[in-house]
């Protein structure tokens, strides 16, 4: 994969919009500002628009409580009652994103960022029920979903907008 196709990724990962509006203020993928809902509101007064659901998105500190690795994950809160954004599910269930804490990691944070290396040097890949800690609160993995890979190796997670403003 290209360097430019990574500046997009999160487009080509939640391809469910047909048009996408952001905050004029954006800069780039890592710099995201979330828009007010007044401004929701107005997208989706716009005719011809059938919906529009918010995108939150921050970098938050993350540790594997079991192995003490720390990370900056891409932490995405996704809208609660349609759960659009949520990535291709390699496991897990979707609605599984509504239990305290749930959340969904990228394939490659699970087999490879987030996995505790033993002592002989094996992985041992995160799975469904592995708890982290999210800017120091609880969360469990609900699923593992395939994404693209961005510019930097940071974990990638997912879990619903509600979910999002507890980590925040």
């Amino acid at each position: 994969m290209g360097l430019i196709s990574r500046s997009y990724r999160i487009v080509a990962d939640i391809s469910l919009p047909n048009v996408w509006v952001i905050d004029p203020a954006t800069q780039g993928e890592d710099l995201i500002r979330a828009m007010p809902e007044d401004y929701i509101s107005y997208v989706k007064s716009v005719p011809n628009i059938e919906w529009a659901v918010p995108l939150n998105y921050a970098l938050f500190p993350v540790t594997t409580p079991s192995s003490g690795i720390f990370k900056v994950a891409e932490v995405y809160g996704i809208d609660d009652k349609t759960l659009v954004g949520i990535p291709d599910l390699i496991q897990g269930k979707a609605e599984d994103l509504y239990s305290d804490g749930g959340i969904i990691i990228d394939s490659d944070s699970a087999n490879d960022l987030l996995a505790t290396t033993t002592a002989s040097g094996k992985k041992i890949p995160l799975k469904i029920g592995d708890i982290l800690e999210i800017n120091g609160k609880r969360a469990v993995i609900v699923g593992i979903g395939k994404t693209l890979p961005g510019f930097f190796p940071q974990p990638t997670i997912f879990t619903t907008s509600n979910q999002f403003q507890k980590f925040s």
